[in-house]
This record gives C-alpha cells, structure tokens and sequence, in this order.
C-alpha cells in the first residue's frame, strides 16, 4: 500500500506534525515523493529520513534539503561500529 494519498496528506494537514519521519527508499516511493507532498502542504516543522548504511550521507542531505526548500531535512543513518 503507498502511503502518499489523498487520505494521508488530509491526515498530515489536520494533525499539522512538527516532525514527519519517513523511509529514504521504499518500494513504491521515496523521500523525494514525501518532501513533495510535504512542500505542496506547506509543511513547516523538520522531515527525517532513515536510510541504511549509505556512502556519503552528507551529500544525500544536501539534494533532499534543496528539494524540502522552506522545511528542514535530516538524514538519519545507523553508526557504524
């Protein structure tokens, strides 16, 4: 089931969260596809991506910021041992 519907954005605008958590990849959408609903619901508060290990998470943070616009991102990765 995707997530990125008419019911979740209608959920999303009346509980107005000051945090949005949420997949960096999944099967069906991705960070980008709920930084654009996010930014077309005029979100304000701060969206974190969990994603696995990955090469260069910096950098990664950085698009999604750029993408997000009026909104702060954040790019959580597990430590590595």
């Amino acid at each position: 089931m995707n997530p990125l519907n008419r019911d979740w954005v209608c959920s999303l605008l009346r509980v107005a969260p000051n945090v949005v958590l949420g997949p960096l990849m999944a099967n069906h959408y991705d960070a980008i596809d709920i930084i654009d609903i996010l930014r077309g619901a005029a979100f304000q508060g701060r969206f974190l991506a969990a994603a696995p290990a990955i090469p260069r998470p910096a950098f990664v943070e950085q698009e999604l910021r750029a993408a997000a616009e009026s909104f702060s991102v954040e790019v959580l990765v597990p430590e590595r041992p």
